[in-house]
């Protein structure tokens, strides 16, 4: 499943030179620079979420504690999303 996903993630960074004309480094300086800050702060979001997935899924469904962890996910998803200035 990672090759997949690595796969269609390299295809993506591909169309979207094509799209900007480039490296988005060169092309979209601004928003470039804006993930850049937000790179670190980010990366320990990314690693909070696989825990509580890990967590979550490993919960029995329906329970509270799973309910619970299901919140944190969602959580989890809204706050990398603003972190990325997008809607997720």
């Amino acid at each position: 499943m990672l090759d997949r996903i690595l796969a269609e993630h390299r295809l993506a960074d591909r169309m979207l030179q094509q799209l900007y004309g480039g490296p988005l480094a060169s092309s979209r300086p601004h928003v470039h620079q804006a993930l850049s800050l937000r790179h670190e702060a980010l990366l320990q979001l990314h690693d909070q979420q696989i825990e509580l997935l890990k967590r979550w899924r490993a919960e029995p469904a329906a329970t509270p504690r799973w309910q619970t962890l299901l919140s944190e996910l969602l959580l989890s998803v809204n706050a990398i999303a603003s972190g990325l200035r997008t809607t997720g």
